[in-house]
Formats: structure tokens, C-alpha cells, sequence
């Protein structure tokens, strides 16, 4: 059974969760526009992400900043 999602229920769950359109779009649809239900699904989703991503490593990589002594350049 397909249900009709609309750009609302997109937009109301994109805020929920600061997830990607489409992202809360395939959620919604699977829990067929039940906005509680696709929370769970994208959290689920969400931390299966963060646990491929804690198996690569970064070895390399530096992060600086520069700013002036009298703020005018940064």
C-alpha cells in the first residue's frame, strides 16, 4: 500500500530531524505518513550511518585559523 505523502509532512519531518528531503520522504513512506514511526525509522537509519562511519579512520588532516591582531582579517 502506497500513501500519499505531501510537501508538509516532508517539510514538518526535515525540521524534526534535520534530515535530507529525501531521506524523510523514503521514511514517511515507509511508515506510510506516520511522522512518529518515520522518526524511528531515520534515527535507526541514522545510527547504522554513524556506525560505518566510526570504522574509517583519519589519519591525515589539520584544522587552523588565523585572525588578526586588529580583527580586520581572518
Amino acid at each position: 500500500m502506497s500513501a500519499k505523502i505531501s510537501a508538509v509532512e516532508v517539510r514538518e519531518l526535515r525540521t524534526k530531524t534535520g534530515c535530507g528531503m529525501m531521506d524523510c520522504k523514503k521514511a514517511l513512506t515507509e511508515a506510510s505518513g506516520d511522522i512518529d514511526k518515520a522518526v524511528d525509522i531515520l534515527r535507526k537509519k541514522g545510527l547504522a550511518n554513524i556506525a560505518k562511519r566510526a570504522e574509517k579512520k583519519s589519519n591525515e588532516g589539520l584544522v587552523s585559523s588565523y585572525i588578526h591582531a586588529n580583527g580586520s582579517i581572518g
